[in-house]
């Protein structure tokens, strides 16, 4: 149940954790690679629609903003939570808390297979660490009777006040986010429809 409830809190804080550029290290055999946006496609206008335990969220790009002197691309949520990203060859960065009051760049997803990075943060001043891995790439998944091919695997694993867990994130080549899964089998979050324009 902590683990559950330790991922339910970090997915209610920024739909998925990212991780810090700060600590980014390349440990693995390579594969995967290519451009991070073709796996999370930020043209104006996009939208997906995701079922989550608390009921359906829509997300849309829908303008940009500036963080750190870079330009970011803004996704609005209907449950009221705007993601900032900002891609760079094979890296996806987007915008997270440090703290409660300070803002981050953080890594949202690497498509080098075998590529690991970690950060820290500490959201109502309970410290979090986030270490996560490019799982795998290539691969060919069913969400919600549809079949995606080409997907990448993030696997993000988290640790705070001694309690641990671990979600699962699947990217669909030209379609973006498909799921967010605990490993246990409960399923976050499930990609039920989109629109890339």
């Amino acid at each position: 149940m902590k683990n559950l409830l330790l991922c339910m809190l970090l997915v209610s804080f920024g739909a998925v954790v990212g991780c810090s550029n700060d600590s980014t290290t390349n440990t693995g055999n390579g594969g995967g690679g290519g451009n991070a946006t073709d796996y999370m496609p930020v043209t104006n206008g996009s939208s997906w629609h995701y079922a989550t335990p608390t009921g359906t969220v829509t997300r849309t790009v829908s303008g940009t903003s500036t963080y750190f002197s870079k330009t970011f691309i803004d996704i609005d949520g209907t449950d009221g939570n705007t993601y900032s990203y900002r891609g760079d060859t094979n890296i996806l960065y987007f915008i997270t808390p440090k703290n409660d009051s300070t803002a981050q760049e953080s890594i949202f997803l690497n498509t080098v297979v075998g590529s690991t990075w970690s950060y820290d943060m500490e959201i109502f001043t309970i410290p979090i660490h986030v270490t996560c891995k490019t799982v795998a790439a290539g691969l060919t998944r069913k969400v919600n009777g549809k079949d995606y091919s080409d997907v990448l695997q993030i696997q993000n694993s988290v640790s705070s006040l001694g309690a641990t867990g671990s979600i699962d994130i699947y990217f669909a080549k030209g379609v973006g986010e498909i799921e967010t899964v605990d490993p246990s089998g409960d399923k976050s979050e499930t990609l039920t429809e989109y629109e890339i324009k």
